[in-house]
């Protein structure tokens, strides 16, 4: 009798870790694939505005205020910086405006907040070149300035995308697709 009980309880037991390991295992398959569908809705550009030249944008800033952003103007420049580390084969003058519509706190949008990519979809880089510089501004003002990029592959077409105020976006927050 006691071998018995002996062996019912050590069943018992065996039936009570199984249960546990398959609780287990499910919550983490879950886990994995809330992970998956999260990086996937992040990594899908298609809920992303795509704009074009003189299109205005709203955007909410870090801090939950609206501001607007618009590409205004590109032209390809000729003017070459001899200091510049890199030798673009194609330098771009790209004008801009922002607008704080109505955050508490002052919004400064610079070359920083952009990556510029050719046709051939590779990332270009600032250049260092005279152009009209951005400013730190209030609510219920406007900047108006530019900023210069340089492309590796000369393009008819580049595509600008902004990557909004906060360190920790993990996409841009508008594309802009320009003809050059």
């Amino acid at each position: 009798m006691k071998n018995e009980k002996g062996i019912s309880l050590i069943s018992l037991l065996l039936i009570i870790v199984i249960i546990l390991c398959i609780v287990v295992f499910i919550n983490i398959f879950n886990a994995n694939n809330d992970i998956q569908k999260n990086s996937s809705s992040n990594s899908d550009s298609s809920t992303i505005p795509i704009l074009h030249l003189n299109e205005e944008a709203s955007i909410l800033d870090s801090d939950g205020g609206e501001a607007s952003i618009t590409i205004t103007g590109i032209r390809e420049m000729t003017e070459r910086n001899s200091f510049a580390d890199e030798s673009y084969p194609q330098i771009f003058l790209i004008d801009y405006t922002y607008k704080n519509i109505s955050s508490k706190n002052s919004i400064y949008f610079n070359n920083s907040n952009f990556k510029i990519i050719d046709e051939k979809g590779e990332v270009g880089g600032t250049y260092p070149n005279s152009y009209i510089r951005p400013e730190r501004i209030i609510a219920g003002t406007t900047c108006n300035a530019q900023m210069v990029f340089g492309v590796n592959n000369r393009s008819n077409k580049i595509t600008l995308q902004f990557w909004g105020s906060s360190f920790w976006d993990n996409q841009p927050v508008l594309i802009f697709e320009l003809d050059v």
